[in-house]
């Protein structure tokens, strides 16, 4: 079985990965903002990871880069990344009595401008690419500048999934070279 892979590894195959697959999402003249939206935080998570952050420390920071409070960029981290992830919706943040709707743009909407009635905050795709890539390029940099940190195995990098127990029969029998 291969080890986990380098820092620098990881962070290859992120950088290529998310540079084709974000740009034939966004070479769509419309729709596919959710998907975009998705696979923007799901960089940006693992960026995170590849540089032993928190989960969310990318996104945040892309957002409070452009003015947004960091605690509030948290809640918009989880509202889109679980509301996304987990039913391909966005879900509302609860602040007080308040609901604040995020809103995906496909590139119509300022990034992070707002309507307070009702209570909107709207996310553009675009600009996260833009800012995901000047993330990207700041951790290549110090990538370059830091063999050392690139060998690295990244601490927060799960490469590996431990079945369920209940699973072992029938991972067996599937991988049992006289059953095929």
């Amino acid at each position: 079985m291969p080890g986990p892979p380098s820092r620098g590894t990881a962070f290859i195959q992120l950088r290529d990965f998310l540079r084709h697959d974000v740009k034939n999402v966004l070479r769509m003249e419309h729709g596919g903002n959710y998907t975009a939206a998705l696979l923007l935080l799901v960089g940006a998570e693992a960026l995170s990871r590849i540089v032993d952050s928190s989960d969310d420390d990318a996104f945040v920071e892309m957002l409070h880069r452009r003015g947004l409070d960091c605690l509030v960029a948290h809640d918009v981290f989880e509202a889109l990344r679980h509301g996304l992830a987990h039913s391909f919706e966005t879900k509302y943040i609860q602040v007080g009595n308040a609901h604040v709707e995020l809103v995906v743009s496909w590139g119509a909407r300022v990034h992070l401008s707002r309507t307070l009635n009702p209570p909107k905050l709207f996310l553009n795709v675009r600009t996260m690419w833009d800012d995901l890539q000047v993330m990207l390029t700041e951790v290549e940099t110090r990538l370059i500048c830091d063999p050392a940190w690139a060998a690295q195995v990244p601490k927060k990098w799960r490469w590996v999934h431990q079945s369920d127990p209940k699973a072992r029969s029938a991972w067996d029998a599937l991988l049992d070279p006289g059953a095929a």
